[in-house]
């Protein structure tokens, strides 16, 4: 993110990292396609970067590349993600590019890669954890398989372990250092929790059986596989959409087993099946269950379909022409189901960005605010608004006229109160609230950010039963309007 917010220090840059992470991404996946389907094993040149012909050239490989690209850029994960300032489109370049550097001839540019890209897993997500060790060790057969190749094996392969187990080790050194720091307990943060044990004020712990237990294995583990065949519903944050297709999954799914048959592509189906099964177990000792966290899934079984499909066409072209024709009739016939089947979906995804149908409410409830206080009067002591949105998004908008206090103590940065709202007593808001508005400031509370959370209206709800409310704006269709507090019971009854 740093890059995007020097060039324009907006919160809504981040935007554009995941559009400039979600197609690099692209042309990862379109690499790494070329690499499966070709016959012969050379590095790609800048001619083949720029052609989008595969070998053998045919209509037919041009078409599964074309689909498997056009299933890739209209899976609604893969297009709805870069609205969210999250790090899974990061996760998903990061995977895609070590697929890549699985399936380069290997020098000692790639080498460094290898070893440095899967520690970026952990980074990013301790949840990629599985990840890391996947790619380190695949990277590492992978350098042993290619010494074969070579005369000089014993001087080849120090001179490639040297570069591997040396940035290996400076990695190492790094996770050992973040550990000393205050606050960057990677690691213990990571397995801390492994063995069961109950804590307090956590819901994940207040069934005893910790945030990772094997005890949730049993519930998760079918589910998460069964969603990797397709067609199952499993949520991925607040969604619930299949992250693909059945006619795309289950082939996908067969495809990772079929690349173990050939030599070409073993390893890269090795490295695909132990990267999906490790983090599915891994992930399935977590308290929750969040098909986000093995977005990566999506991309691996697109390449099984790929290699799936790939397979059934070289066995097609040997058999004749007649054979070839099947199998592109079969796959135009797959494209256009697809094409329908999903129409409404995709055109209102496109509509939304060629006609910008959403509007910014979040945005335009503080821009609400800022009207309502430019003109309030200096003399006066600065107002207080109170809010359910998160405090740091309206500080970013805000014209600086009025101060923020939360509207319930279940809202964001609950355990944080005193950095985000300043230092007073919580314990009782609506008492808060009385002895602000005796102080001499005025009081006010707007109802954006509430929505649909229950505990969000009642506490809004204990506010209009305390307190007298005269409503001094409107806006967003009622949805950000603005309330001024009176108190309606004295301080010593309240007490």
């Amino acid at each position: 993110l740093v890059p995007f917010f020097k060039i324009n220090n907006d919160a809504r840059s981040f935007y554009f990292a995941n559009i400039f992470l979600a197609l690099s991404g692209l042309v990862l996946l379109y690499l790494i396609i070329k690499k499966v389907t070709s016959t012969n094993d050379h590095r790609l040149s800048t001619h083949d970067l720029l052609s989008f012909s595969l070998k053998p050239s045919s209509f037919s490989f041009q078409l599964l590349a074309f689909f498997s690209l056009f299933l890739f850029v209209t899976n609604y994960f893969i297009y709805w993600y870069p609205t969210l300032a999250m790090a899974e489109n990061l996760t998903l370049f990061l995977f895609l590019l070590n697929i890549y550097l699985i399936l380069t001839p290997s020098n000692k540019f790639t080498i460094i890669l290898g070893g440095i890209t899967p520690f970026l897993f952990f980074l990013t997500k301790y949840a990629h954890v599985s990840l890391t060790g996947t790619f380190l060790l695949i990277y590492a057969i992978k350098i042993i398989l290619e010494q074969k190749n070579f005369k000089k094996i014993d001087e080849v392969l120090k001179t490639k372990t040297l570069f591997f187990g040396g940035t290996i080790l400076s990695m190492i050194i790094v996770l050992i250092y973040t550990e000393t720091l205050p606050g960057m307990n990677l690691l213990s943060a990571l397995f801390g929790n492994l063995i069961p044990h109950s804590s307090k004020g956590s819901s994940a712990m207040s069934t005893g059986s910790g945030w990772f237990s094997v005890s949730y294995m049993t519930k998760y583990l079918p589910s998460y596989v069964k969603a990797l065949f397709g067609g199952v519903r499993l949520n991925y944050l607040w969604d619930t959409t299949p992250i693909w297709p059945v006619y795309v999954g289950i082939p996908g799914v067969l495809g990772l087993f079929l690349g173990l048959i050939k030599q070409k592509t073993r390893l890269i189906a090795i490295t695909l099946i132990v990267a999906l099964f490790s983090s599915i177990l891994f992930m399935s000792a977590f308290y929750s269950q969040d098909m986000r966290y093995l977005n990566f899934a999506i991309p691996s079984i697109l390449i099984g379909f790929v290699m799936f499909s790939n397979s059934i066409l070289s066995l097609s072209f040997p058999r004749g022409r007649e054979s070839k024709l099947i199998f592109t009739f079969l796959l135009c016939f797959l494209f256009i189901f697809y094409s329908l089947t999903n129409a409404v979906r995709l055109k209102k995804a496109i509509m939304t960005n060629l006609k910008y149908a959403e509007t910014p409410w979040y945005y335009l409830s503080v821009v609400k605010l800022n009207e309502y206080f430019k003109n309030y009067p200096k003399e006066k002591k600065m107002p207080i608004v109170i809010s359910s949105m998160i405090p740091y998004y309206i500080d970013f908008y805000s014209n600086g006229e009025y101060a923020l206090l939360p509207l319930s103590k279940s809202q964001e940065f609950r355990d944080h109160r005193e950095a985000a709202w300043g230092k007073f007593d919580y314990s009782d808001l609506i008492m808060l609230y009385t002895k602000i508005l005796y102080s001499g400031h005025e009081v006010y509370v707007h109802n954006y950010g509430i929505g649909n959370e229950k505990v969000l209206q009642e506490d809004f709800k204990k506010i209009q039963d305390n307190f007298i409310l005269t409503k001094v704006a409107t806006g967003c269709y009622d949805a950000c309007n603005i309330w001024r507090l009176k108190v309606k019971y004295p301080l010593a009854k309240l007490k």
